[in-house]
């Protein structure tokens, strides 16, 4: 006994084969983003660990309290980004729910699935900016590593460290190390 007639059954695998891509692609892009986050929280945890220390000794603590804003910044940019990536998903499912109960239970009109889908694409558009803009500005805190230990370090051993990599001294848009030095 056939329950569903063959041209039913490949009109919603038909229907269906966008929206579960996009989870697909969705779920790539967050399993990208947990680590991120995830390597975010273990360096606010070794500032933290390191401002300790500084304060008692008198310090004033700049470099690592801007990377900690700086971590901060990224790390409500990153979960504003997967909560954009799990409502993306809720109406990726609305939409296959929907597009099933119009082609078997004779829901009236694709209205819902069309709306559900254009959501899930508006989604789709605010996971992908904030993953670009996390991207685009990780090495905020690590240019401020680097700019403080280039400070720090004898002139020489500077030298040294920017002869072997000089995309280094990049970094800081394309100042010397005598302007950073000063």
């Amino acid at each position: 006994m056939n329950l569903l007639p063959t041209p039913a059954v490949s009109e919603i695998l038909a229907a269906s084969l966008a929206p579960v891509t996009l989870i697909t692609g969705v779920a790539f892009l967050t399993s990208i983003m947990a680590p991120r986050f995830g390597r975010c929280i273990d360096r606010v945890r070794v500032l933290r660990n390191e401002i300790g220390p500084l304060l008692e000794a008198g310090s004033t603590c700049r470099s690592q309290l801007e990377q900690l804003e700086i971590l901060y910044r990224r790390m409500r940019r990153l979960q504003l980004t997967m909560t954009a990536a799990g409502i993306c998903i809720l109406f990726v499912v609305l939409t296959i729910t929907s597009t099933f109960g119009n082609l078997f239970l004779g829901f009236p009109g694709p209205g819902l699935t069309l709306i559900s889908f254009v959501l899930a694409l508006c989604a789709l558009v605010a996971l992908t900016v904030g993953f670009t803009h996390d991207f685009l500005t990780s090495l905020s805190a690590v240019e401020l590593e680097i700019e403080e230990a280039l400070k720090n370090a004898p002139s020489a051993a500077a030298e040294k460290i920017l002869s072997k990599d000089p995309i280094l001294s990049l970094f800081r848009g394309r100042q010397s190390l005598t302007q950073i030095k000063e």
